[in-house]
């Protein structure tokens, strides 16, 4: 039977996508915001305000105001009204295929739809003398799903000054997005409102890593006499646990605050092609060692860097007092691409690493996400690290995620764990310690010479330093002694240490004179 070719078939495209591709993707309220300040961070702006109006104490609107590099027309028309269209992605934004973005998918605009049921955006470019702005009924879409999406009106209109909420200043570019019709109006009281802040702090900046030029402030009326009363609270009693405002810049110093108390372990991948790792406890330097990324070659590209902190029961305590919350509350190992967390890696309950499922078979050895927190950094284009397109399902599975997820967990978590597992959880006493004294006992200094002179054995790792202080001789009336000291000699031999290596003559030359001595004395009892 021969076929005969007729004119081609086109789909169609229901006025229903609007919402396949907004509310059922974008599954809460925090990441929908968290999209659209995506954004605006990619549209090079350097201030954010998030402002959230009321009307008889219910939040009945939420403006994103940005001064970043705005829409012409042509924008509005050919960008953001093409659905799933990303200037992003195929490197025309910015005439650049260089950079790389926190968002590229081209279905961020719908996220307003799971906030609200209306929208109006308006933009402007530096280029532009007029505001363009689009009223958007989103519930116009959901009325017939047979209306073709495209036939449905989007409201377009121009003005000379941009409407904003009072004391907020006009940009000279930029983009207003007000959502109104909120879906939950009533769920947006002052729990929700801090949760959120706290959510955008570990979006951005949880640890205060990234040198970030913008600034996000989060502006509510409603809430400014409670924030000012726990303000003045706080002031008069200062040991009371550090108040969550909702006005003002989202910002967090948890890095401060456990950098000099805990065991922190930090990697970088330098210019080189090495992974440096460095592993610091309470201040004191423990080891600085370097290994070739030859084995992961498709993170040698990725600018990878890591920064873990051991949470022991001092530290807990430290987190809990500063911030409010309990640390097993605020996440555990979360990821950042291109400087934007990965959802919902490291959230309570996410075990994307796989942390609590080895730690269940071996309780007592390895640590579990209550044990510790921190961050990976990477960046690459989305054929590397894709993020799965209902934007809380975490990475796509590619060659690239899996040697990420190998690298962090076995290099990184790994060695964080060695030691803490190794040295500070066999002196039970430790636990209870935000300073390093502790490490100078002769218990846990032998230890720590022990897992060194381990690394040192490696022949894919280089050790580039360790701490003087702690690995060093140890007083050879210890009962340590004989085994640390063949550790150490093994060790200034590996690193062509001259000074270890008179010590640890001079403490073999010391021992067998004490040896001698105490010979002497038990023949003359």
């Amino acid at each position: 039977m021969s076929e005969k070719k007729q004119d081609p078939l086109h789909f169609e495209i229901s006025s229903a996508l609007k919402s396949v591709i907004g509310r059922d993707l974008i599954t809460n309220d925090f990441i929908a915001i968290f999209e659209l300040v995506k954004n605006s961070f990619d549209a090079n702006a350097n201030n954010v305000d998030l402002v959230f109006e009321d009307n008889n104490d219910v939040i009945n609107k939420i403006l994103i105001i940005d001064n970043g590099k705005g829409m012409n027309y042509e924008d509005l028309v050919n960008k953001w009204l093409f659905v799933a269209y990303s200037a992003k992605k195929d490197g025309t934004e910015d005439n650049s295929s260089s950079r790389v973005y926190a968002g590229n998918k081209g279905v961020g605009r719908f996220s307003c739809d799971r906030v609200g049921g209306k929208l109006k955006l308006q933009a402007k470019s530096l280029s532009d003398n007029l505001i363009h702005i689009l009223n958007i009924d989103w519930g116009k879409f959901e009325e017939n799903a047979k209306t073709k999406f495209e036939n449905i009106d989007v409201k377009y209109s121009t003005s000379s000054d941009f409407d904003l909420p009072k004391g907020i200043s006009s940009p000279k570019s930029g983009v207003v997005l007000e959502i109104s019709d909120l879906r939950e109006p009533s769920s947006w009281d002052r729990k929700k409102l801090q949760r959120l802040k706290g959510n955008l702090a570990k979006l951005i900046n949880p640890f205060g890593s990234l040198d970030s030029k913008t600034k996000l402030n989060m502006i509510c009326q409603r809430e400014k006499k409670a924030d000012e009363n726990l303000k003045k609270e706080y002031k008069s009693n200062p040991e009371l646990e550090i108040p969550v405002l909702i006005n003002g810049l989202v910002t967090n110093n948890i890095f401060d605050v456990l950098k000099d108390k805990t065991t922190s372990l930090s990697v970088v991948l330098d210019k080189n092609g090495h992974f440096v790792t460095t592993l610091i406890d309470r201040g004191e330097l423990i080891y600085k060692i370097q290994e070739s990324a030859q084995l992961y070659p498709l993170l040698a590209d990725s600018e990878f860097s890591c920064q873990l902190f051991s949470l022991n029961q001092s530290a807990k305590s430290l987190f809990k007092r500063r911030t409010g919350i309990h640390s097993v509350a605020f996440g555990s190992l979360f990821l950042y691409r291109n400087g934007f967390r990965v959802m919902p890696i490291g959230e309570e309950g996410d075990d994307y690493w796989g942390i609590d499922r080895r730690h269940g078979q071996g309780y007592a050895r390895t640590l579990g996400t209550r044990d510790f927190m921190g961050r990976i950094d990477i960046a690459g284009p989305e054929s590397k690290f894709k993020e799965k397109s209902s934007r809380d399902g975490g990475l796509v599975e590619t060659e690239a995620s899996e040697q990420l997820l190998d690298y962090a967990v076995t290099k990184c978590l790994r060695r964080l764990e060695q030691y803490v597992v190794g040295v500070t959880w066999k002196d039970a006493i430790d636990k209870t310690h935000d300073t390093a004294q502790r490490l100078s006992l002769d218990e846990n200094r032998s230890n720590i010479i022990n897992l060194i002179s381990k690394l040192s054995g490696s022949k894919k790792i280089e050790l580039l330093d360790y701490s003087r202080n702690l690995v060093d001789v140890l007083n050879e009336k210890s009962s340590y002694f004989e085994e640390s000291v063949e550790r150490l000699s093994t060790l200034a031999n590996r690193s062509s240490d001259k000074e270890l290596m008179e010590n640890v003559h001079q403490a073999r030359k010391r021992f067998a004179e004490l040896k001698k001595r105490r010979g002497r004395s038990s023949k003359n009892s």
